[in-house]
């Protein structure tokens, strides 16, 4: 008999407070839409998807290009599909780091994978689009602007990953994959590992839902053992939380509160979201509210 495995999701979008959860791994996550956003009572075009069992967990942040069409559209389209994907890729073993770290072969050969489901992906995009409808109250002009756009269509910036537990090598592995400047930092014992170069930053890079992919689609995979996991702790922020690219450590509640208060009183507030991955012993944290 197979043995059934409790899958586990979030989805969010839109404001939500500092929270910690243990399940199905310790995570703490908060977003924040801009300062004009919240204003006018707009959408945020960040979205933030987890899915995952207790051997696995898939992850994807989206940025929305505001100058888009409505960049939530993209951004909630990824998250969702690309996490759920991902973590399907990893239990179906389709996206076995033990069988890529090593070989180039199959690094190449899964990063077509990646590329040819994100193309894969635009038709689902497209009709998403052309189906929006905008508010009936909206503002004549902003409708003709958005309406021009539509046919360009939604584009988001994404990063997404997964991590495996392998309990029969004591190991653990780490695929990852981005367009866009979304921030990955990752800490192990204190330390910080550079995950990606500054050079792969790029703004112009995002998927479209008319063109797909547009640049460069970066990866990486790692594997650790269990012991060297459970001392690390990875971070993924979007740019309206660029204050934190200054912190050399990873910030604590009150530190990441205060970061969001300060990032959401800047003239140029941006949507922010934050995901923490640890498997550091966390149990004792209680839950915290933005202030």
């Amino acid at each position: 008999m197979q043995q059934q495995t409790d899958v586990w999701r979030l989805s969010a979008s839109g404001d939500i407070p500092i929270t910690f959860t243990q399940q199905p791994w310790p995570l703490r996550y908060a977003m924040n839409r801009a300062a004009e956003s919240q204003q006018c009572n707009e959408p945020s075009q960040d979205c933030l998807h987890v899915t995952g069992d207790k051997d696995a967990l898939a992850f994807a942040i989206c940025d929305g290009v505001s100058l888009s069409f409505c960049g939530q559209v993209a951004a909630q389209l990824l998250a969702g599909r690309l996490s759920d994907w991902l973590y399907h890729a990893c239990e179906s073993g389709k996206m076995d780091q033990r069988q890529v770290v090593n070989k180039h072969d199959e690094h190449d050969r899964l990063l077509r994978h990646v590329v040819s489901w994100l193309d894969q992906l635009r038709s689902e995009g497209l009709q998403l689009v052309q189906a929006y409808e905008l508010p009936s109250q909206m503002n004549p002009i902003v409708r003709d602007v958005l309406e021009e756009k539509r046919r360009h269509g939604s584009e988001a910036a994404f990063v997404a990953g997964v991590i495996q537990k392998y309990p029969e090598s004591d190991e653990c592995g780490l695929f990852l994959c981005w367009q866009g400047d979304i921030r990955i930092r990752l800490w192990i014992q204190d330390e910080e590992w550079m995950l990606r170069k500054r050079e792969t930053m790029c703004t112009e890079e995002r998927w479209s839902t008319n063109k797909g992919s547009i640049g460069n689609i970066h990866t990486s995979y790692y594997r650790w053992s269990v012991q060297e996991w459970k001392q690390a702790k990875l971070v993924i922020y979007s740019d309206g939380l660029a204050l934190l690219d200054s912190f050399e450590q990873v910030p604590d509640p009150n530190q990441l509160a205060a970061a969001m208060s300060k990032a959401l009183g800047l003239a140029n507030s941006d949507d922010m979201t934050y995901l923490e991955i640890s498997l550091s012993s966390l149990a004792n944290e209680e839950v915290q509210r933005c202030p």
